[in-house]
C-alpha cells in the first residue's frame, strides 16, 4: 500500500474551512439553499480528497477481516486492533461522508426529494463527531505517527463545521422543507 504524503491534506483543510466561513457566516441563523449548497459541495471535496489518501484493503486482507472478525476471544481481539481493521473503519467513515454530501446536492438538485436534505444534513454531524477515534484509527493504520504532531495526515474535525450543521444548516434545511420562517430572538 502507498504511503501517504506528510501533508497530504492541508490545503484541502483548509479550503474547507475558508469555504464554511464563507457559506455560513458566524451571525447566520438562517442559510439558503445556495449557500447550502456551497457548503455541501466543500464537504464533499474534502472527503473525497481525504478518502483518495486512504489505502484500500486488497481482497485477501478483507477476507482476512471478515473471517477474523467471526471470531471470538484473541482472534476477534487480534483482528479488531489491526492494521486492516482500522484501515477498513477510516475507509468507511470517508465513503459514509462523500455519500451524505452527495445525498444533499441530490435532494438540492431534486423537489422529490427536497424533503430528505434535512435527513442527510443530519447524518453529516456524524462526520464531524468524534475526532479522537478516527484519529486513533489512522494511528492504527499507521497513517500518523503513534505520538505527537498529527500534521502528516491532517483531517479536519472542526468544531466550526459541526456547529454550523447543527445550528444553522439543518435548521435552516428543515424551516425550507416546513415552510417556516426563521427570525432572530
Amino acid at each position: 500500500m502507498a504511503a501517504v504524503a506528510p501533508g497530504a491534506l492541508s490545503a484541502t483543510t483548509k479550503e474547507l474551512e475558508k469555504a464554511v466561513i464563507n457559506a455560513v457566516p458566524w451571525d447566520a441563523i438562517y442559510v439558503d439553499e445556495g449557500q447550502r449548497r456551497v457548503l455541501a459541495e466543500a464537504i464533499r471535496a474534502y472527503w473525497e480528497e481525504f478518502s483518495s489518501h486512504v489505502p484500500r484493503l486488497s481482497p485477501a486482507e478483507s477476507e482476512w477481516l471478515t473471517t477474523e472478525l467471526g471470531g471470538q476471544g484473541e482472534r476477534l481481539e487480534r483482528a479488531i486492533n489491526s492494521r486492516e481493521f482500522a484501515l477498513r473503519e477510516v475507509s468507511d467513515h470517508a465513503i459514509n461522508c462523500v455519500a451524505n454530501a452527495r445525498n444533499v446536492l441530490e435532494a438540492l438538485d431534486s423537489p422529490e426529494k427536497r424533503e430528505t436534505e434535512m435527513f442527510y444534513w443530519a447524518k453529516l454531524i456524524n462526520c464531524y463527531v468524534d475526532a479522537s477515534e478516527i484519529q486513533a484509527y489512522l494511528r492504527q493504520a499507521g497513517l500518523i505517527p503513534s505520538s505527537g504532531d498529527d500534521s502528516e495526515f491532517v483531517m479536519q474535525v472542526s468544531g466550526i463545521t459541526r456547529g454550523k450543521i447543527i445550528n444553522v444548516v439543518l435548521p435552516s434545511s428543515m424551516a425550507d422543507t416546513m415552510g417556516w420562517t426563521i427570525e432572530k430572538n
